[in-house]
């Protein structure tokens, strides 16, 4: 997602929300956008959620109160969105405000830039549990790379090697009520602390589906910034979600913080590549 912060300014919104009419309740999907100065960007990510089938979603895309050409782009799709445009918090503040306006069963976020692949939401929606305490997931891929992203993932590999992407995860709803809206706290890694505790709460199910979910837009805030508050308080983190003696010292606290330096992240990244790929040939 390769979305700028939008300035963190309280006051009035500069656009109520776009639709009068209520959001459809037991939609299986909300799909939220969180956006600024992306006009360039929203035509193509929206369209790619408007030609799925219209009865599985609903689609609200979050400005954050651009002064570009962003909220001409939205009014021109009509009620087929829903949007609103006010100075946010940053992305996860935005992603927020998506999440408490919506009605859907389970949440996912495609961010200004990333594409959704054909046929996805009616495939995912077949393999949703019977209830909303799931994170369900399946792989992405980036432009100019024709590797798949990134299979089945443990707590263990989320937590000491690397996250998924949430622009391959459902998330629902009961997930964001027993864990929490987005902590402000990480401006660019909050999603990394929200995988973290669900894919290590036994009460919230983990569903892996064999599906290419989106195409992820590379050189967003996560590979361009670095979260300082994040890196410094995540050797906590994992030690209060793993719960595993190990887990403690200031080797294994520095080694957890080195997977944030950004060329430690390229290196693993091509090692995926190099062992996925001999698997495919060996398969």
């Amino acid at each position: 997602m390769g979305d700028q912060f939008a300035p963190s300014v309280p006051g009035t919104p500069h656009s109520a929300l776009s639709t009068q009419h209520s959001a459809p309740s037991l939609l299986p999907f909300s799909i939220i956008t969180a956006a600024y100065q992306a006009a360039s960007k929203l035509d193509a990510t929206i369209e790619t959620v408007l030609r799925e089938d219209p009865t599985l979603f609903e689609y609200i895309v979050v400005d954050g109160g651009s002064d570009d050409s962003s909220i001409e782009v939205l009014k021109r799709y009509g009620d087929r969105i829903r949007w609103i445009s006010e100075p946010d918090r940053g992305v996860y503040d935005a992603m927020n405000k998506g999440i408490a306006i919506s009605a859907g069963r389970y949440l996912y976020f495609l961010g200004a830039g990333d594409v959704l692949y054909p046929g996805v939401l009616s495939r995912i929606a077949a393999e949703l549990p019977d209830h909303d305490r799931a994170v369900v997931y399946g792989n992405f891929s980036v432009p100019h790379d024709d590797t798949n992203y990134y299979g089945h993932v443990g707590k263990y590999w989320l937590c000491l090697v690397y996250d998924i992407c949430h622009q391959s995860a459902f998330y629902g709803r009961e997930v964001f009520e027993m864990l929490g809206k987005y902590d402000l706290r990480y401006p660019v890694r909050s999603d990394y602390l929200t995988n973290i505790r669900a894919f290590c709460d036994e009460r919230i199910e983990k569903k892996y589906v064999d599906l290419t979910v989106a195409c992820y837009e590379r050189g967003g805030m996560s590979e361009l910034l670095i979260d300082d508050a994040f890196v410094e308080d995540f050797p906590a983190i994992i030690r209060e979600n793993l719960k595993v003696p190990w887990a403690a010292g200031p080797i294994f606290d520095f080694a957890l913080r080195l997977r944030f330096n950004a060329s430690f992240r390229e290196f693993g990244r091509r090692v995926f590549q190099v062992f996925r790929t001999a698997f495919r040939r060996k398969g």
